[in-house]
């Protein structure tokens, strides 16, 4: 077999794996290519739900840093400011986790943990325009609330 043969495409295989491979006999060899493009095909839905996971994540801080100008102070502005970051690391830790990156999955899991322990009990004003129209709410739902 070549580096060029069909049956390997979209498989990110070792040298060592594709000798292994070519190695098989025909029907053993095939039945571990259709693994590993099973296996494939799952890590790029996952690596697909991440990306749209993010996408989410975004929009919903684009909602919520829309209410910056709004907060009547200086601590809800910093408490808005800690949600969305709360979002960002949890979307940096989906993305990690989908390429596989453990160690920069763990790390930003950790900055998320701090930041959903911070904010779990804060309260940010939401308004639709200023104005004495407000609504207190928790904007991330990270655990049930009580």
């Amino acid at each position: 077999m070549t580096e060029e043969d069909p049956r390997y495409d979209g498989l990110d295989l070792t040298d060592q794996t594709r000798a292994e491979l070519d190695a098989m006999p025909p029907a053993k060899r095939q039945e571990w290519i259709d693994y590993l493009k099973a296996q494939q095909s799952g890590w790029d839905s996952v690596r697909a739900g991440a990306r749209e996971a993010v996408v989410g994540l975004d929009k919903i801080n684009d909602i919520m840093l829309s209410q910056l100008d709004l907060q009547p102070d200086e601590a809800s502005r910093q408490a808005l400011v800690d949600h969305v970051m709360t979002n960002v690391l949890m979307g940096e830790c989906l993305l990690a986790s989908a390429r596989g990156d453990a160690e920069t999955a763990d790390t930003h899991l950790q900055a998320w943990q701090r930041y959903a322990e911070k904010t779990k009990n804060q309260v940010i004003v939401v308004r639709d325009r200023p104005g004495p129209d407000v609504m207190s709410v928790r904007p991330t739902r990270w655990e049930a609330w009580p």
